[in-house]
């Protein structure tokens, strides 16, 4: 039971942080329908991978840069945006839950005096699964306020479009700094 209830948890993050992407790029391409149907069957493909993959590390840097490629190249083949911009905020959507989640492992990582790799490899705990409910919660919120959305979709716009080189090198070196963090937890 816990298994189902984190993978659906796993796929309203994924699909929380494809509402906040979006708010800022949403408009979709003129598709022909058959195409819309593959292309349907590749995002549902897309969120299921991210989600079991979640079942078996509860942050997984390297799927997580995986997952940010194939969900980029997905979404300009059906919005109309440019990969670098739309893989920078899917990446830094993913990498900024991702720190949010480590307080908890390493919490799990004292109690139990396991090192955090094992506990991120191990299976999820209650814990985890009510942690991640809670950040998607705060997240929704937040995306259910309309004034939201006209606060943070202009400069995400200008930060992503004048300074891409700038932002591609940040979220760089939070993904580093992620990576680094499991490192540590050996």
């Amino acid at each position: 039971m816990l298994r189902v209830c984190y993978i659906l948890v796993q796929i309203m993050e994924v699909l929380t942080g494809i509402c906040i992407l979006h708010g800022v790029y949403n408009k979709q391409k003129k598709n022909p329908i058959w195409l819309r149907g593959i292309w349907g069957i590749v995002f549902i493909i897309l969120i299921v991978s991210y989600a079991v993959n979640a079942w078996d590390s509860f942050i997984s840097n390297v799927f997580m840069l995986l997952h940010g490629i194939l969900f980029g190249l997905w979404y300009c083949a059906n919005f109309k945006a440019d990969f670098l911009k739309v893989f920078l905020i899917e990446m830094l959507y993913m990498v900024n839950i991702s720190f949010l989640k480590l307080p908890v492992l390493i919490l799990e990582g004292i109690v139990s005096g396991a090192p955090l790799t094992k506990i991120n490899r191990g299976g999820r705990t209650i814990l985890e699964c009510f942690w991640c409910m809670i950040l998607i919660a705060a997240i929704i919120l937040l995306l259910k306020k309309k004034e939201f959305f006209k606060y943070y979709k202009s400069p995400v716009q200008l930060l992503i479009s004048k300074y891409t080189g700038l932002m591609l090198v940040i979220t760089g070196i939070q993904w580093l700094l992620l990576s680094y963090n499991m490192w540590l937890g050996m």
